[in-house]
């Protein structure tokens, strides 16, 4: 026979349909996980003492694709993929090496994480809105920062809100202030 891919006809296919029939399924009468049932384990948490021991038989093991050369589909992840793209200079959206706005390159600041620890500090760690302690917490400017550039290392003109508030307070500020900076230009 010739090697290489066997190409099944319908006519095959019937054949060995035919010769199987009257014969039990290779899983009757099995019991347990092999008959289609979960495993006994599954679903069941490990103790702290099991996750040792599968913690201590793994040490020393080498991970099995170490040293083998990495599959071009993993190298070329579709959208995601860095080849042929056309980064810094090259990018048609280079401005010239700037760093994102002048918000971005204010919060790199240290008087930035300065004046974002002091209303942490002086909020205890706690959101103003909801009282929620702790979490993701993030420093809110009370008059927005784009709108009032004098008040913007003024911890009083600070507070400590939850992501979910911030975003909230962010909403309504933007209302408040850009209806304010259309009905001036108009």
């Amino acid at each position: 026979m010739t090697s290489g891919v066997y190409i099944r006809t319908e006519e095959h296919l019937k054949i060995m349909s035919d010769s199987h029939k009257g014969f039990p399924a290779w899983n009757k009468g099995l019991k347990g996980y092999k008959s289609g049932e979960a495993h006994w384990t599954y679903g069941k948490p490990r103790t702290e003492e099991t996750k040792l021991k599968i913690s201590m038989s793994k040490k020393g093991m080498t991970a099995w694709n170490k040293g083998k050369p990495m599959p071009n589909a993993a190298k070329n992840l579709g959208e995601y993929s860095q080849v042929g793209k056309k980064r810094g200079e090259k990018s048609p959206t280079w401005k010239g090496g700037t760093y994102g706005t002048e918000r971005h390159r204010a919060m790199g600041q240290i008087e930035y994480t300065l004046w974002r620890n002091a209303v942490f500090e002086r909020d205890n760690y706690t959101c103003r809105m909801c009282s929620q302690y702790s979490g993701y917490l993030q420093a809110d400017h009370k008059k927005p920062w784009a709108v009032f550039p004098e008040l913007r290392y003024a911890i009083d003109n600070g507070m400590t809100l939850c992501k979910n508030c911030h975003k909230l307070k962010t909403k309504m500020d933007w209302q408040e202030y850009q209806f304010k900076a259309v009905k001036e230009v108009s």
